[in-house]
């Protein structure tokens, strides 16, 4: 039963991040190489204010999100002034960046040995120790992501996002600010991605910068990409998927010696069988006939 609980916790830590991935690849159109770096800054914020301070994961959490908004707004200002695939290519730098600064700030990240030793937080003074109390806990946050990020992308500012994404010339012809809508929706998937590390942090109770690789950032795109782009719904269900198959995977008979390759080698096929029979995702992004 615990085995079942840690999958749906990490779940909910998935689907968060391949919410804030279909926020500006599905809505916006902007392909984010770089979602694994600020999923690092929240954990790793959570875990040096908890160890440091004390702090507990709501207020570590709302810092986390404001050191992510910091540099994504560092990074969406300029890099946003770019086309194509400079973007993508600024987006990479950075993964890359942050990723090396988790592992050379060895005063503040204790480099390659992580930061450890973080117990399970409390909620209205009752202690989240169990696995069974933390599901329902990232239940809980991944709620409020989806549903404040649903409301976003329902709005009129969601509906401009989508005329950006279809035709930059034409929303601009209209009078819309593009480089603001961009630099918006590119910091609110950094906060989302943010709290999806602090609720990681204090999930495993600790965090070292291997988790926070352009590996994860690619499985967040592919989850995002699966379960349908410009669909919320779709990034939650790409998460149940594309966790639940690699499990599955372990319990396959193959020998042991050659187990892990096998195993990706099939995860691999997997995924090129779907991309060819449905390449819209699971659930493709609704339109109007």
């Amino acid at each position: 039963m615990d085995y079942v609980l840690y999958i749906l916790i990490i779940i909910c830590i998935w689907a968060m991040l391949s919410i804030s991935e279909n926020l500006v690849l599905g809505y916006a159109g902007l392909f984010s190489f770089c979602q694994a770096a600020f999923f690092g800054v929240g954990a790793y914020t959570s875990a040096i204010m908890y160890m440091s301070f004390g702090i507990n994961i709501f207020v570590s959490s709302i810092v986390g999100a404001f050191f992510a908004s910091i540099v994504g707004t560092l990074i969406a200002l300029p890099s946003l002034r770019l086309k194509g695939d400079y973007f993508f290519i600024a987006t990479l730098a950075l993964q890359v960046i942050i990723f090396h600064l988790f592992i050379n700030l060895e005063g503040l990240t204790r480099g390659p040995l992580g930061i450890f030793g973080i117990p399970r937080p409390e909620f209205f003074g009752r202690s989240l120790n169990t696995n069974i109390s933390y599901v329902s806990f990232g239940i809980l946050f991944l709620a409020v992501s989806y549903f404040f990020s649903n409301r976003v992308c329902n709005s009129s500012f969601g509906l401009t996002l989508k005329a950006i994404r279809e035709d930059e010339i034409a929303a601009e012809a209209v009078g819309k600010d593009i480089l603001k809508f961009k630099v918006l929706i590119f910091v609110l998937s950094a906060i989302w991605a943010s709290f999806a590390g602090s609720l990681y942090v204090f999930f495993l109770g600790g965090v070292d910068p291997f988790a926070f690789t352009l590996n994860e950032s690619i499985f967040i795109l592919s989850i995002a990409i699966v379960g349908g782009l410009g669909n919320m719904k779709g990034a939650i269900l790409g998460a149940i998927v594309l966790i639940i198959i690699p499990e599955l995977l372990k319990f396959a008979a193959i020998p042991e010696e050659i187990a892990h390759q096998t195993r990706n080698l099939l995860y691999g096929l997997l995924l090129i069988i779907f991309m060819m029979f449905r390449p819209q995702g699971l659930i493709g992004e609704y339109k109007l006939k």
